[in-house]
């Protein structure tokens, strides 16, 4: 009884119970689970400590704005002999449960990011063509799609390219990028995609210029992927869903015609290519219902069969855009059924490739399989996520470029946003006035900052947040209702890569190996 007595007037004993009191208790952490130990995540340092049961239910009081003060204090009280004092004796020495307020976000460590605009532009993303010989039915240009533009047929003039790549190279340090991006098929414009390229190197070798594009693999010919091949610092991704009867379902010519076999030719000319040259691809894949086990069996064996690819091809594979291709029928179907549910979302995709990965480990060695990237990238959230001994009162947008900095998206007709990602955002400029930085300063920095703090001062996951300006913007600027409605989705997706690390952790120590090489590539 001493002990519990004696821990009652602990300093941080009457803390935990002021935070409990606030209402707001739960911004201070997370609580997760493996299958068979229970951690707790510290909001202010990063921290994540396997805790007994005891303190998981302390703790689960603590967070809990449901359960009240006298619970909260009755389960601490719970812990037999001096546990609880070790307890609280562990929370101050290691600095937990004491992030500060968050009272002001930055978008970069120091504030006059907006000089960076001027020495520090890293991409530029060319929008050669609207162009696209595909009309994918998940595609974000469909007409059935409120979120963009319909397909169009500008392309991109040469006067433009160029004055796109001297801004580019004018505003940037000692590296650069330049991604030739088609508001459809950037091959559709190669000839552009060439001359771009040629200028680049011609004119900014000294820049050590590095290239990417995305293509639907259609378009591809010998010389495409010669040029593709040997040029330096040229990365593509090719677009692919599967077998025939999966590519075909979705991504088809207009009037429903089948691409699988034109999509196969070239990517077999492609990857000719790109071996002779000592180069890889990387393969991009969406998945469309069913969401049956079977079928993502069925997609992984394909990929993993086609043995002409190059070495450390990797394989992605995601869900459609939301709100490009009708799911509800399927989502309906799988309601309830437990087989699908991971955590508390229906997530069938996401629990196949965890069992994978438990099964199989993460290898750099085996990437040609649809689970490999997309695990690798999750367990390097949790892995490189910030730790540190105390708290910092400095906090990010940690989803957030810095915006006109990071990368600059120049569509066909010259004018400027801030990514190609985002449908519709606010205008930045054109490329021929240049950037409006008081627009730039207003719409996302202030507004985005102002308008995102009345949430994010009360979330254990600010410093983990994922959510950038693509999730939340209109033409007219930023909609705090559509960032909202992100952020349960993106702590359950947190909550679920905690857990996923740290049980891999346990059953498969090795699992996790390929993140000690994560700079490997050809």
């Amino acid at each position: 009884m001493s002990a519990k007595i004696g821990a009652r007037s602990h300093p941080v004993y009457q803390r935990l119970c002021d935070l409990k009191k606030s209402g707001n208790a739960g911004r201070y952490g997370l609580l997760f689970s493996t299958q068979f130990k229970n951690y707790f995540y510290d909001t202010g340092t990063g921290k994540v400590l396997h805790i007994g049961d005891y303190e998981f239910k302390a703790l689960q009081a603590f967070f809990d704005p449901t359960i009240s003060l006298d619970a909260f204090e009755k389960r601490c009280h719970q812990m037999a002999g001096d546990r609880l004092e070790k307890f609280l004796t562990t929370i101050d020495s290691e600095k937990l449960l004491c992030a500060p307020p968050v009272t002001a976000m930055h978008l970069a460590s120091d504030d006059n990011w907006l000089e960076a605009l001027d020495s520090d532009l890293q991409q530029l993303v060319l929008e050669v063509t609207e162009a696209c010989n595909f009309r994918c039915k998940y595609c974000i240009y469909n007409e059935d799609y409120e979120g963009n533009r319909d397909f169009g047929t500008a392309k991109m003039p040469q006067e433009i390219a160029q004055k796109a790549i001297d801004y580019l190279a004018e505003h940037s340090s000692s590296h650069f990028a330049v991604t030739f991006y088609g508001g459809g098929e950037p091959l559709a414009n190669f000839p552009l995609v060439r001359w771009a390229t040629e200028y680049t190197l011609e004119h900014y070798k000294d820049k050590h210029p590095t290239f990417n594009l995305t293509t639907n693999l259609t378009l591809v010919t010998d010389e495409i992927a010669d040029f593709l091949a040997r040029t330096p610092g040229f990365s593509v991704v090719v677009s692919l869903d599967g077998p025939e009867e999966v590519q075909n379902a979705a991504r088809v010519y207009s009037a429903n015609k089948p691409t699988f076999a034109d999509a196969m030719r070239g990517l077999n000319t492609l990857s000719k290519a790109f071996i002779k040259h000592g180069k890889s691809l990387t393969i991009n894949s969406v998945l469309i219902p069913p969401y049956t086990y079977e079928k993502l069996e069925r997609i992984n064996s394909f990929f993993e069969s086609l043995d002409f690819l190059p070495p450390l091809t990797q394989c992605m594979i995601t869900y459609p855009s939301p709100g490009t291709f009708p799911v509800e029928n399927a989502v309906e179907l799988m309601s309830g059924n437990p087989t699908y549910e991971f955590g508390a979302a229906l997530n069938p995709l996401l629990k196949w490739q965890f069992e994978k990965a438990k099964q199989n480990g993460l290898s750099w060695e085996h990437t040609q399989n649809i689970y490999f990237n997309t695990m690798l990238k999750m367990m390097e959230t949790i892995d490189g996520r910030m730790v540190t001994d105390a708290p910092d009162d400095l906090y990010h947008c940690n989803g957030c470029c810095v915006p006109g900095s990071r990368k600059l998206y120049v569509k066909a007709n010259g004018d400027l946003l801030i990514c190609e990602r985002i449908g519709s955002s606010p205008i930045i400029g054109n490329i021929f006035t240049g950037i409006d930085k008081t627009l730039l300063s207003e719409k996302y920095d202030t507004e985005y900052v102002a308008r995102s703090l009345p949430a994010c001062k009360n979330c254990w996951a600010v410093n983990l947040c994922p959510i950038c300006y693509a999730n939340c913007y209109t033409e007219d600027g930023i909609d705090p209702a559509e960032k909202a409605s992100n952020c349960n989705g993106v702590r359950s997706q947190l909550e679920r890569c905690f857990s996923m690390f740290y049980e891999l952790l346990e059953e498969n120590p090795s699992a996790l190996d390929a993140l000690k090489e994560t700079t490997r590539s050809s």
